[in-house]
C-alpha cells in the first residue's frame, strides 16, 4: 500500500523548480520526493513534519546535501506548506492512512468473529463453568423421572414394559415411591384389575393401564395429568382393539406379498407351493 504518485510529476512546473534549487535533475528530484512521501507515511501519517530537524527530513528524503536548503527548497516550490506540513496531504496520503484504518478495522473483526468458533471458547467455557459453580441448584421436581414416551405397535411390547414396570413399583404397593395415585384411582394393580368389570374394562387392560399410569408420575403420554381413571382405562382398551383390528388387516396384505407369482410359466410344469 503506498502513495498515489501522479503522471504530470515529472514534467511539473514545481519539479523542475525544485530540482533548480537544489541542483540535481528531475529524476532525482522525483526520487527525493517519492522518499520523502514513503518516508511521512510511516513516520508523521498525519503529514505534519514540524517535530522534525531539517536533517531528518533529508535523511527520510535520501538526501545527502545540505538539509536546511533541501527543506527551504521544498517550501518555496510548495512542496511544503509554511506550519512545515505535506501540500495537499489528506487528499494524497490521507486516502492510504484511511485504507489502512479500514483494514485495521476489517482485521479486528475477523479476530472477533475467529474467537467465537467452537474450537476458540476454551476460555469462555472456563469462565462460565466458574460462573455457574456460585448458582444455587434448581429445585428438585415434585414428580419423580418421567422414562421415555413409546408407540408400542404390539401386545407384546406391552407386555414387557408391564414385566418391567411391575419388577420397578412391585404389585400391589401403590404407585411409584413417594407418589401416591390421585382421588378417584385404584390404590394398587389388584385393585384396578378386581375393578375392571365394573368398568367393561377387562382386568388384563386395567392392570396394564394401571402400571403405565404410574411409570409416568399419572400422565398421559402428552404428559398431561390424568383425571379421570374410567376414562383412562377405557382409552387403553380402546387402543388395544384398534391395534388388533389393525394387525388382522395387515396379515392378507402380508400374505400377498409372500406368495410367489409364475407368470410367463406354461401351466403343465409343477411348481412347488410355499407356505406363507
Amino acid at each position: 500500500m503506498g502513495i498515489e504518485i501522479h503522471q504530470t510529476l515529472p514534467r511539473h512546473p514545481k519539479l523542475m523548480r525544485l530540482a533548480s534549487r537544489l541542483g540535481i535533475t528531475r529524476p532525482q528530484a522525483a526520487g527525493h520526493l517519492a522518499f520523502l512521501w514513503l518516508w511521512t507515511l510511516d513516520y508523521a501519517s498525519s503529514g505534519d513534519l514540524s517535530k522534525f530537524r531539517p536533517e531528518e527530513i533529508a535523511a527520510g528524503a535520501e538526501f545527502t546535501g545540505d538539509a536546511a536548503a533541501f527543506v527551504q527548497a521544498l517550501l518555496e516550490t510548495g512542496f511544503l506548506d509554511e506550519d512545515l506540513r505535506i501540500h495537499e496531504w489528506p487528499k494524497y496520503g490521507g486516502k492510504v492512512e484511511a485504507r489502512r484504518a479500514r483494514n485495521r478495522e476489517r482485521q479486528r473483526r475477523k479476530r472477533a468473529r475467529d474467537s467465537l468458533r467452537p474450537g476458540n471458547l476454551v476460555t469462555r467455557d472456563v469462565t462460565d463453568h466458574a460462573a455457574s459453580r456460585h448458582q444455587p441448584p434448581p429445585p428438585p421436581s415434585p414428580f419423580p423421572p418421567t422414562p421415555p414416551l413409546s408407540s408400542p405397535t404390539s401386545q407384546n411390547q406391552d407386555k414387557d414394559i408391564e414385566g418391567k414396570e411391575r419388577a420397578r413399583i412391585g404389585s400391589g404397593h401403590g404407585a411409584l415411591v413417594g407418589t401416591e395415585p390421585p382421588p378417584g384411582f385404584p390404590r394398587s394393580e389388584e385393585e384396578a384389575k378386581a375393578t375392571a368389570g365394573a368398568a367393561g374394562i377387562t382386568s388384563e387392560v386395567a392392570g396394564r393401564a394401571w402400571l403405565l399410569a404410574a411409570s409416568r408420575g399419572w400422565r398421559d403420554a402428552r404428559n398431561i395429568p390424568i383425571r379421570s381413571w374410567r376414562h383412562y382405562a377405557a382409552y387403553c382398551q380402546a387402543r388395544d382393539r384398534d391395534r388388533v383390528a389393525e394387525a388382522a388387516m395387515r396379515q392378507p396384505i402380508l400374505r400377498a406379498r409372500a406368495r410367489p407369482t409364475c407368470r410367463g410359466i406354461h401351466e403343465d410344469i409343477p411348481l412347488p407351493i410355499l407356505n406363507p
